[in-house]
């Protein structure tokens, strides 16, 4: 009987200390003195945003193993009719064919590409009920003239109706060897 009173007692004591913990916990999130954070800039619309759809990051990676290993024409699976694409000094807005061109000029001009991937996000608006997946990777490219050139780039994709419909890429190169 002893033992059982202990090990009653020993249940009550973890029981009481679950409760307060969680009590205590719910009340320092609803606790609105303690979430209210001052920023120096606010966007004129605040996102309300969740985790996205992971088929959405497949699609991508997908689409970008396509350009990665020269498989350009059948990137045209991948993009919306009508596409607009930004980057470092280069603006886009136009047909899905268009780009398609465009990219093989890319690749006329080069021999190889090789994408080292770091990290990658996929959001939902919940509000805008926008879906964009973020990429960030390094990519070494070789050209014909045999030129080896890198960049680390963070892309973002938005996706609509299935389809990549804006390419928005941001570059960093990186400085020359010495």
């Amino acid at each position: 009987m002893r033992k059982f009173t202990i090990f009653l007692s020993c249940l009550f004591l973890l029981a009481g200390c679950n409760n307060n913990e969680s009590s205590t916990a719910s009340e320092a999130k609803s606790d609105p003195s303690r979430t209210a954070i001052t920023y120096a800039y606010t966007p004129e619309e605040m996102p309300n945003w969740e985790i996205g759809n992971p088929e959405h990051v497949a699609f991508v990676l997908n689409a970008l193993k396509k350009y990665e290993t020269g498989k350009v024409d059948e990137l045209r699976e991948f993009f919306a009719d009508s596409v607009s694409v930004s980057d470092d000094g280069f603006e886009f807005n136009g047909t899905r064919d268009s780009l398609i061109s465009l990219f093989k000029k890319d690749w006329d001009k080069t021999a190889s590409i090789s994408i080292e991937m770091h990290d990658w996000e996929v959001v939902h608006g919940k509000d805008n009920k926008e879906d964009w997946v973020s990429l960030w990777y390094k990519s070494v490219w070789k050209g014909k003239d045999g030129k080896v050139d890198s960049a680390f780039y963070m892309d973002d994709v938005k996706i609509v109706d299935g389809k990549i419909r804006i390419l928005d890429t941001k570059k960093r190169r990186y400085p020359a060897k010495k």
